[in-house]
């Protein structure tokens, strides 16, 4: 098995290679583009299980992504819409915007035209218990729901927040375990925290949440998220050389380095490097799975700066009999240092 924090720029995706030509997708991204041409290259037939984590775009917008064609007739693309008879099962978190969202209109569609059982569509809510979502043939492996909790759900219909809801998964194997955030808040991991016995949550890898941005908290509950809450051997940052919001915030990733994580950003922005061309076609090289900084259309914005520049690029990491390996993760470390070397002001290197 091989999970793949795949590089859709400024979004969030994450494929589990099951085998058999058979995945699990979490979220895909703000356009399908990516997470498609990623799920063609390594032949995927079937979608074992479909995770939305929230409604936001960045998530579930390569889910199924409305646009509007030269001819100007309105097309449906994505996982959900090119899958739709071989996805097995669609887990998704019931926010308050999903419905108002072009994938939850597509999954809507989707059972009213008998394309999609109802028994295929699990709205889950975790309970004190993880909620399980997925097991391996074997049993190795099982992926579960540790939040949101039913006040989280509460909560985020109050303040109109899906990401007050967001799904927090947990993969585990061999007594190891990756855990996949999106976007999730402080208050729920207070409670994650909480129902564990204020047990920190040990895991190999970590997708950071709201790609290392703001979780609506103190300086202080981002010290205890990356010290007390989890703590990760790898940190995975899924951004976009340019984005709007200003990710991945400094203090952030810097909290995440002292704790002894080792942060992987997909792409690398200018917070880090002044030089971007400089570092094509990434900071360790060529990317060696499919990746938004592998694609060629775009390399520029219309004001000449560079985009869609890999870092780590899409992470893989390897799941065998010995456990989970995060793989290039040493040259990873190795180029970064590098970079600090050079002049550059990698984020998650001290100053």
């Amino acid at each position: 098995m091989r999970v793949l924090f795949v590089d859709v720029g400024q979004g969030t995706c994450q494929i589990i290679l099951t085998g058999k030509r058979r995945a699990i997708v979490i979220d895909a991204g703000a356009s399908p583009s990516t997470a498609l041409r990623t799920l063609r290259l390594l032949k995927i037939e079937t979608i074992e299980l479909l995770v939305i984590s929230h409604s936001h775009i960045d998530h579930s917008g390569g889910a199924a992504h409305r646009t509007r064609h030269r001819l100007l007739d309105d097309r449906v693309t994505g996982v959900l819409v090119d899958y739709q008879d071989a996805i097995d099962r669609v887990a998704y978190v019931f926010d308050s915007q999903f419905q108002k969202r072009p994938v939850g209109k597509y999954l809507v569609k989707l059972v009213q035209d008998q394309k999609l059982k109802r028994e295929q569509l699990v709205p889950f809510v975790a309970t004190d218990k993880p909620y399980p979502l997925w097991n391996s043939d074997d049993g190795s492996t099982t992926l579960a729901a540790i939040s949101p909790l039913g006040g989280d759900h509460l909560l985020a219909f109050d303040y109109d927040q899906p990401n007050a809801s967001s799904a927090i998964l947990e993969l585990r194997h061999q007594g190891n375990k990756i855990v996949f955030a999106a976007d999730s808040e402080f208050e729920q991991w207070r409670e994650v925290y909480r129902l564990r016995g204020n047990q920190t949550l040990l895991c190999k890898a970590l997708t950071m949440p709201h790609h290392g941005g703001l979780m609506h908290g103190s300086s202080e509950d981002l010290t205890w998220f990356c010290n007390d809450a989890v703590n990760a051997e790898v940190v995975v940052v899924s951004v976009a050389t340019i984005n709007r919001h200003g990710h991945p915030r400094e203090e952030v990733i810097r909290a995440v380095a002292a704790s002894g994580s080792h942060v992987m950003c997909t792409q690398i922005t200018e917070k880090c490097c002044q030089h971007l061309e400089s570092l094509r076609p990434g900071v360790i090289g060529a990317p060696r799975h499919p990746c938004r900084s592998s694609s060629r259309s775009d390399f520029t914005t219309g004001a000449g700066r560079s985009r869609h520049v890999a870092c780590a690029g899409t992470v893989s990491a390897l799941l065998n009999d010995d456990g989970i390996k995060i793989e290039r993760r040493d040259r990873h470390r190795r180029a970064v240092d590098h970079l600090a070397a050079n002049g550059n002001t990698p984020l998650c290197r001290p100053k």
